[in-house]
């Protein structure tokens, strides 16, 4: 197994009881970074960096109301051309992706308005 250390951004910094909700749901590897945006900085063991991803965003969906917003590399460094930067953005992309099918789904079930009558 490798280790993979990534970042994730949150939609919002957790409460303490969350964050204690997150350790028990087992990302203990995980640590929060709070500030103007949450995030947490993974060091995550698994076969391949998008099954780390994969399973530290299923974790923060335990909490009600949390999930992941963008994933990046945890050292801040820019981006390069490397294998690992290619998934990292690709990763990034699916999460951003799925975050506005969430947000259309709730417009949708609110009756508000859809990306095709804007």
């Amino acid at each position: 197994m490798t280790t993979w250390e990534f970042q994730i951004s949150l939609n919002r910094e957790p409460s303490d009881e969350e964050y204690d909700r997150l350790v028990e749901a087992g990302m203990g590897d995980c640590a929060l970074v709070r500030g103007d945006s949450a995030c947490l900085r993974c060091d995550r063991e698994a076969a391949t960096l998008i099954e780390a991803i994969t399973s530290v965003l299923l974790q923060i969906r335990t909490v009600d109301g949390l999930w992941g917003t963008g994933v990046a590399r945890a050292d801040g460094a820019t981006p390069g051309d490397t294998a690992l930067d290619r998934t990292l953005a690709l990763a990034d992309q699916a999460v951003r992706l799925a975050g506005r099918a969430r947000t259309q789904a709730r417009r949708d079930l609110a009756g508000g308005p859809t990306t095709q009558n804007r």
